[in-house]
């Protein structure tokens, strides 16, 4: 018997088709995939640019109410400004109107919400759709013994190793911004003492814990056991305006105190000036601190020259000791009488001035300023500015100091 086999022949034209339709599916299944892909990407790429958005508003915001702050110091003390608001311990409700608001009291640090409400701010969300969190210096809260140059941050952060610090001594944190993104490892977010639990949002790494008041914190690698975010506000940023509004008022005093008497008050002294009852003119000086009780003629209640003190000025001057941090010179020809080592005209940059004062900025380094003292190198950066003659030039690019000249 003779077999034979059927060999089935397919036109060349349906075995193309195949091929086609197979790549065609390999083709959409890598679109697919990269489409996939670049939409996580993209979304976590929104995530994170929302997150530092809202960190920055936040930071714009705290540094804003603190340049102007006008709260009162602990509800019973003047206005000043340098304070920031307390966190807000409440848990996020839609129902509880002091949600937002700033604790009226943290004199023992606190780590809660940012006070968005306090601020003037719209609720503020991380890219997780988190609200920010906020931790706080004691140094600058509204019950602080008082704010000037001298003050510092108090609260560390370090770097992800968690032995390298990004706030070593002269930039140490006066605020911290958390982003807290979402629940990593055995947190949780459901009952109001679930939200009222810093560390139900905030993680810890390498010996360092971001839940914990007053530090110190970590600023870390996102990975599955942490994934905060941190905005650090220092001193730098903020004293400098603090300063300016200080010297502003200064200048206008100084120049209508002239006007009035064709002089101007002569220095404290160095040596003395501690406090309120210490910080005098001395007339056989004419270089020191800024005097709290001026000679020849005292500030007074003179509308167009009073010290700013209550009631004919602003009372923060004098309450958080201003004076005593502002280094203050005046050439002889401008002082009612001509103190021995003085020259008639002081120079700055080789030029001829009647007098200057420097507002000396925040310490840098682990200089901790204490009074009384003659110290020029606590508060002058410059070697021809507190070599005690009286030739100076203007604050170089390593100087945190700021001259005014008085015209």
């Amino acid at each position: 018997m003779t077999l034979f086999r059927i060999t089935r022949q397919y036109p060349r034209s349906q075995q193309g088709a195949a091929l086609m339709i197979m790549l065609i599916i390999l083709v959409l299944g890598s679109v697919a995939f990269l489409v996939n892909a670049l939409s996580s990407s993209a979304l976590n790429n929104a995530r994170q640019e929302k997150t530092s958005a809202a960190l920055a508003q936040a930071k714009e915001a705290l540094v804003a109410y603190a340049i102007s702050s006008e709260n009162l110091n602990g509800g019973a003390s003047p206005a000043r400004p340098g304070n920031f608001p307390c966190p807000d311990t409440d848990a996020p409700s839609a129902s509880n109107a002091n949600y937002g608001v700033a604790e009226s009291s943290c004199t023992s640090g606190s780590i809660g919400r940012l006070p968005w409400k306090t601020l003037g701010l719209p609720e503020l969300l991380d890219g997780n759709g988190e609200p920010l969190w906020y931790a706080l210096s004691v140094n600058f809260q509204s019950g602080a013994n008082r704010i000037n140059s001298d003050t510092r941050g108090t609260l560390l952060v370090y770097d992800r190793d968690g032995t390298t610090l990004l706030t070593p001594s002269g930039s140490e944190g006066v605020a911290i911004i958390f982003a807290p993104d979402s629940i990593v490892s055995n947190q949780q977010r459901n009952s109001t003492t679930d939200k009222t639990t810093a560390s139900n949002y905030l993680e810890a790494m390498n010996g360092q814990n971001n839940y914990t008041v007053n530090g110190p914190f970590i600023a870390g690698d996102k990975n599955d056991t942490f994934n905060d975010r941190l905005m650090i506000i220092r001193t730098r940023d903020f004293m400098p305006a603090i300063e300016k509004r200080v010297a502003k008022e200064l200048q206008s005093i100084l120049a209508n105190y002239y006007a009035d008497n064709n002089f101007y008050p002569y220095p404290a002294s160095f040596s003395n000036c501690k406090d309120n009852s210490t910080c005098d003119s001395v007339d056989t000086i004419c270089r020191g601190r800024f005097p709290y009780n001026a000679k020849p003629t005292d500030w007074g209640n003179q509308p167009n020259y009073s010290l700013p003190t209550a009631p004919g000025g602003s009372a923060w001057f004098v309450n958080n000791r201003w004076y005593r941090v502002i280094y203050y010179s005046v050439g002889t020809n401008y002082l009612d009488s001509t103190p021995s080592g003085c020259s008639p005209n002081i120079t700055v940059s080789g030029s001829a001035q009647r007098g200057l004062f420097f507002m000396p900025g925040t310490p840098l380094g682990s200089i901790t300023r204490s009074y009384s003292n003659n110290n020029l190198s606590w508060y002058l950066e410059d070697t021809e500015n507190k070599n005690m003659n009286d030739s100076y030039v203007s604050p170089t690019a390593t100087s945190n100091d700021q001259l005014y000249i008085l015209q």
